[in-house]
């Protein structure tokens, strides 16, 4: 009966572990899109009302963190942009515009190549010629946030655990103990 009692707190401790791993990493992942969101919203409505939008500095998406933006026209084709990959402005994929399109926004992490994931806003918008508006950022730092989570999850999962077995090898010890003075 008490392996029974020790499993199921073993069981507990890696149910309230999980979870609290798995809120705190999406609070984590969910915030990297907070300055997209402001920015991505506030560009629209300036775009829309015809008013100008400066596009004009240069961010390398394969080192920087910092927030970039491009324009991209019907057929998701970029047109002006402050990020740059390999030299070039970032190309979606095409099923990014169609769901951007269906349902007015997308908010994707966006993996290009290997070592670039991007926190990626993409919404329509009506300024012809210029019909989706995205913006993005690394995930680098959020990353590594997650990342020492993990290690720190871990880390108290291990230590609970330990707990839970030591409680389990003391008990089988007397347990054992009894049994041989024919005390049970």
């Amino acid at each position: 009966m008490k392996v029974l009692q020790h499993l199921s707190a073993i069981l507990i401790i890696t149910m309230i572990i999980g979870l609290i791993y798995f809120s705190v990493q999406q609070t984590y992942r969910t915030g990297a899109d907070d300055p997209q969101a402001e920015m991505l919203h506030s560009i629209k409505e300036r775009l829309e009302k015809g008013k100008p939008v400066s596009l004009e500095d240069t961010i390398q998406l394969e080192s920087s963190l910092s927030v970039f933006k491009t324009v991209y026209d019907q057929n998701g084709e970029p047109l002006q942009s402050t990020g740059y990959l390999d030299g070039k402005m970032p190309t979606l994929p095409k099923g990014v515009f169609e769901t951007a399109k269906a349902n007015g926004e997308l908010w994707v992490s966006w993996q290009p190549q290997r070592d670039v994931r991007i926190a990626l806003g993409v919404v329509r918008v009506t300024a012809a010629p210029i019909a989706y508006l995205a913006v993005g950022r690394s995930l680098k730092e959020v990353e590594k946030r997650i990342s020492r989570l993990a290690d720190m999850m871990l880390t108290g999962w291990i230590l609970c655990i330990s707990v839970v077995l030591m409680n389990w090898l003391v008990t089988y010890y007397d347990y054992r103990k009894k049994l041989q003075t024919h005390d049970i």
